[in-house]
């Protein structure tokens, strides 16, 4: 009899398996996802659209360009480019930054290429182990911005010559790394 009703369970069980419905579709796309869809449209349209006032439309592709960040580079990328086609300095210098993030290749130089440009360029070369070309690029920074201590004090990490003080007005990272040097943890 045992047998009979552990028999009789399964017939059951796999009649009312046969019976349920198919599986649910797909839960529709996340909010995050439904409105990172809708910036690159608008993202798109404004690659096609001519403004104008430039700076408005400058403006408009770099906060969806932030916005889209963790988006796939190649989809990205040609919004990186085209807003580079100003030639202004610091959308040159953020190419040259989504590029270095993603392990991308670097654009050829360009001749408005400024401060944030040669640093970018500088902290790839060191990224990539290739010191002596981040070497020759933080030198070129110290020679033509040698109002901005950065090129100096990177250059100092680079040749492992940590500054010996920290100035009070310098940024947390920077005491960070003062700090860890002097224990011997870097």
């Amino acid at each position: 009899m045992a047998g009979l009703s552990a028999g009789l369970a399964l017939v059951l069980a796999a009649a009312a398996a046969a019976q349920e419905p198919e599986a649910a579709p797909p839960p529709a796309r996340t909010r995050a996802e439904r409105e990172q869809g809708q910036a690159l449209q608008r993202l798109e349209s404004l690659r096609r659209e001519a403004f104008a006032d430039p700076l408005t439309w400058r403006k408009a592709v770099f906060a969806l360009l932030l916005r889209l960040e963790p988006a796939a580079p190649d989809r990205i990328l040609p919004h990186w480019d085209r807003l580079a086609e100003s030639g202004e300095e610091p959308d040159l210098g953020n190419r040259i930054l989504f590029r270095r993030r993603h392990g991308l290749a670097l654009p050829p130089p360009h001749p408005n290429e400024g401060r944030e440009s040669v640093l970018e360029r500088a902290l790839a070369a060191w990224g990539e182990h290739r010191f002596e070309a981040a070497r020759a690029l933080l030198q070129e920074g110290v020679r033509r911005f040698p109002e901005d201590p950065v090129f100096e004090q990177n250059l100092q990490w680079l040749d492992r010559r940590p500054p010996m003080g920290v100035d009070p007005r310098a940024g947390a990272r920077l005491a960070a790394l003062v700090v860890l040097s002097a224990r011997g943890a870097l």
